[in-house]
């Protein structure tokens, strides 16, 4: 490997962390505060060599869960340039079962914003919700 390129690929491998890092600290869960049916989060894993974002929302429940739903939302904005992704469906869960509910692989440029949000329901009643919100400010990272 060329010297001359190691820190400016060790800024960039930084500056990725740093990103991710802050986003997963925006991370935030709400659940209603009776019975707790089914609890929902949002997992990101940067792929390695490509600016490549895979989202997947996962769910985990204490108890049985029959006939739930869950709806997915990505929007990434650039500049005026914005983009809507919508996944749902419904699942049913063992007790203390976690699973991938739905995933999706996004393409992550320098300034981007990203807000991802997943919805647990159950009975017609939102028990679950995940909010991850991330600001690109520095126009030069890099995942």
């Amino acid at each position: 490997m060329d010297r001359t390129k190691a820190p400016h690929r060790r800024a960039r491998i930084n500056a990725a962390r740093g990103f991710l890092f802050a986003s997963l600290a925006t991370l935030m869960t709400t659940s209603v505060a009776h019975s707790q049916s089914a609890y929902g989060w949002i997992e990101l894993k940067p792929v390695p060599g490509r600016n490549l974002l895979e989202i997947t929302g996962r769910v985990l429940s204490p108890i049985p869960v029959n006939g739930a739903a869950f709806t997915l939302n990505i929007r990434r904005t650039n500049g005026g340039n914005v983009s809507t992704t919508k996944q749902a469906g419904g699942f049913d869960l063992s007790p203390n079962e976690d699973r991938a509910l739905s995933s999706t692989s996004l393409n992550v440029e320098a300034g981007d914003e990203l807000t991802i949000e997943l919805k647990i329901s159950a009975n017609g009643k939102e028990v679950s919700r995940a909010l991850l919100s991330i600001k690109g400010d520095d126009r030069s990272q890099k995942i």
